[in-house]
């Protein structure tokens, strides 16, 4: 009931973040005009094929693709503008993403296959910056080639600079790199006037934090129906702490984040378990206490809705038991005597240390502190718990509720 009841906040999350468009102030080029107003922002691949665009808060979203305008752009953001690529049945006009603007203009394309592609312009010519690895067969073995042949067409459209062309040989396919090679021409090898935009080469941004709240365990352990001790339900309740490190991804999508924690989470679980024989009667008073470190790997998905940004979690956690306390005991009952005897005797003799699980989750940064973000998040994980015998699967289900706080 309680997978049912995530998966269904899960699906009414997801549609309610993709219902929503985030709107930022900027520009179309229209017919030699530039008409100001809101600009839906979007991800590289998304941005390359239309832009959504609103002259006011009020007034109607209208969608151009790049056959209808000559670009568009957000007002301290990325600029587009539109160029052709291909001939005759083959042309296709998309917006490129301006990253340097001059004598010799730079430009970024991520296709359908999200590959990042590079296009001077110079000279009136679009040219696109090549780059790629080939696998082949030397003396017997299979090796990957690189090919950079964006350096030829470099050399060759900046000839009229020697010192640099030269330059060309060394350069990486690095979108930063690539821009810093494009300035230099036109601050240093053209007789114009500098250049008139250069873009913020994309970086990934780090920050930590730390996170507590509080955790839902189910624990289901599933042996012989013959022995209802290894055969029963159990749950938890107890807190959680994390430290984490936050790392976004630019290049792979401006909304992707990797996440990784170190968290803390103990677990106590109680229950009293009888079992029969012919004469005999057993009482099981299980009391196990797990306390685990736990390693989540999280990928995360935000999109900035306004002034507020929702987030999806997906990824792995490796547990590590750092501490294992078996205070199990059982009564043992002679039925037709009614004499008894209690002894130590641990629930299982052997407890594996290293448990594995999968996590997902979703959650919200609030803007309580531009520098110190607030997050609220839920969680449902999933891992195969402690037991090292086959035949005696423990599964857990964990729902969590988690509060962070950026630095």
């Amino acid at each position: 009931m309680k997978k049912i009841f995530l998966s269904g906040l899960l699906v009414l999350a997801f549609h309610a973040v993709f219902a929503q468009r985030n709107f930022k102030p900027g520009y179309i080029l229209q017919q030699q005009d530039t008409l100001r107003g809101l600009v839906d922002e979007r991800g590289d691949r998304r941005s390359a094929a239309k832009v959504v665009f609103k002259a006011s808060a009020e007034a109607e979203a209208i969608t151009y693709t790049p056959a209808e305008i000559g670009g568009y752009g957000l007002d301290g953001g990325h600029r587009f503008e539109t160029h052709g690529l291909g001939t005759g049945d083959t042309a296709q006009v998309h917006f490129f993403t301006l990253l340097v603007k001059g004598y010799a203009s730079l430009y970024f394309f991520r296709d359908k296959d999200s590959r990042d592609r590079f296009y001077l312009l110079k000279d009136g010519s679009l040219r696109e910056l090549v780059a790629y690895k080939a696998i082949e067969k030397v003396q017997g073995r299979r090796v990957s080639i690189p090919y950079n042949l964006f350096r030829g067409t470099l050399q060759e459209a900046f000839k009229d600079c020697p010192a640099l062309a030269a330059k060309a040989k060394n350069l990486r396919y690095r979108e930063k790199e690539l821009i810093q090679y494009v300035t230099d021409y036109n601050n240093g090898c053209t007789p114009l006037p500098p250049q008139t935009y250069v873009a913020q080469p994309r970086q990934a941004v780090s920050s930590w934090g730390v996170a507590a709240g509080a955790t839902h365990t189910s624990l289901q352990v599933s042996g012989s129906s013959e022995r209802p001790r290894y055969n029963q339900s159990f749950t938890s309740w107890g807190p959680s702490a994390a430290l984490f490190y936050h790392l976004t991804l630019p290049w792979l999508n401006k909304k992707f984040a990797l996440q990784l924690e170190l968290q803390y989470q103990p677990q106590k679980y109680t229950n009293v378990v009888t079992e029969s024989e012919s004469a005999m009667r057993y009482e099981y008073d299980v009391h196990l206490t797990l306390n685990y470190l736990k390693v989540p790997v999280l990928l995360r998905y935000a999109v900035p809705v306004g002034k507020l940004k929702p987030f999806f979690n997906l990824g792995f956690v490796n547990s590590f038991a750092v501490k294992v306390k078996d205070e199990t005991s059982v009564t043992r009952t002679l039925i037709y005597q009614g004499s008894s005897t209690v002894s130590s005797e641990p629930y299982l003799k052997e407890y594996r240390k290293y448990a594995q699980g999968y996590l997902a989750g979703f959650g919200l940064a609030l803007p309580a502190w531009s520098k110190h973000p607030v997050t609220v998040e839920a969680r449902y994980e999933r891992g195969n718990g402690f037991s090292d015998y086959v035949g005696i699967p423990t599964i857990t289900d964990q729902f969590s509720v988690l509060v962070g706080y950026g630095f």
